[in-house]
């Protein structure tokens, strides 16, 4: 499995609101983690080759990638890896800590996406992991608002191929076995759980 690759997302939010996390921050004592999922299924996001015949193709066969994907995909298994990570990574804070207290403030986190991502063909490819993050004071007021994608790499291209950019990435997943998908896609997981600590500890100083 090669290394996963982190890329921190824009925040949805403008720097005003950043600013306002900034300020918020050392008040909030610890938060509540509260996740779920909002992703209808495994997306498969390809980009284009060049070919119109050519996308025809890619285009049937990434229906093939996703239904394997959705059913080597545990996306609990994926989220528990996230929460994980969140919470050894974040400890006791900066910025926050964590608790169950239903009373306390709450650090929603939405899955808005996951799957495999191709934004050219032939080049790199990666397993994605998205979520939207949302920060509650406990009277509802938002305080804090971004996103964050995370992904591991696709294996199974050959040197020349990889020099060339002529990676045939489909075809590599569909040769996958399950835990092996399943692996990547955990590791996007733990990733995301580690860079969403160090994207708030970011807005907060």
């Amino acid at each position: 499995m090669s290394k996963w690759v982190s890329v921190l997302a824009l925040g949805l939010a403008l720097a005003g609101c950043h600013a306002k996390f900034k300020k918020a921050a050392p008040t909030l004592g610890a938060v509540r983690p509260q996740l779920v999922s909002v992703a209808a299924g495994p997306s498969v996001a390809l980009g284009s080759s060049g070919s119109a015949v050519l996308d025809v193709v890619n285009g049937i066969r990434s229906v093939d990638v996703a239904e394997k994907l959705a059913r080597g995909v545990r996306l609990e298994q994926v989220n528990d890896a996230f929460q994980a990570s969140l919470s050894d990574t974040l400890g006791d804070g900066p910025p926050f800590g964590l608790t169950g207290d239903k009373k306390a403030p709450t650090l929603q986190i939405e899955v808005v996406n996951y799957g495999l991502s191709i934004p050219q063909m032939g080049g790199p490819a990666a397993f994605v992991y998205d979520v939207r993050v949302r920060i509650y004071r406990e009277d509802g007021e938002r305080v804090y608002s971004s996103s964050l994608s995370c992904g591991t790499g696709v294996d199974g291209a050959n040197t020349i191929s990889q020099v060339l950019d002529t990676r045939d990435n489909m075809g590599n997943v569909l040769e996958m076995r399950k835990k092996e998908i399943q692996a990547a896609f955990d590791a996007a997981g733990e990733a995301c759980g580690r860079d969403l600590v160090l994207l708030m500890r970011k807005h907060a100083s």
